[in-house]
């Protein structure tokens, strides 16, 4: 709800920003100076002088780490689940050995 946003300044590459969020403002300080440090490391890195040059790389840069853990996380899930579905075998085979329970038979009066 936009209600619950909660104004909170950022210091950003020499520019102040006031930033609407439901997080904390620790939280996104800590976003904040994260982007700095990569800016600053392609920054370093390149002979780019544009500073608009240098904030589109180093966004594309974050994108790529975010894709790169996306789908280490889904090669991850999907290893769990290939390992959950083997132990639901194994737990329903091993079910299946356990002979039915015998039925209540009723004794006469």
């Amino acid at each position: 709800m936009v209600s619950d946003l909660k104004k909170v300044d950022v210091k950003m590459l020499g520019y102040d920003f006031t930033l609407r969020s439901d997080k904390g403002e620790d939280y996104v300080q800590a976003l904040a100076d994260y982007v700095a440090q990569r800016f600053d490391e392609i920054r370093k890195q390149t002979r780019m002088v544009s500073t608009h040059h240098i904030a589109l790389l180093t966004a594309l840069n974050i994108a790529d780490e975010l894709f790169q853990k996306q789908s280490k996380f889904q090669g991850i899930r999907s290893e769990l689940k290939h390992i959950a579905d083997g132990a639901l075998k194994q737990v329903e085979g091993a079910l299946s050995l356990i002979p039915p329970a015998p039925k209540n038979q009723e004794k006469p009066n």
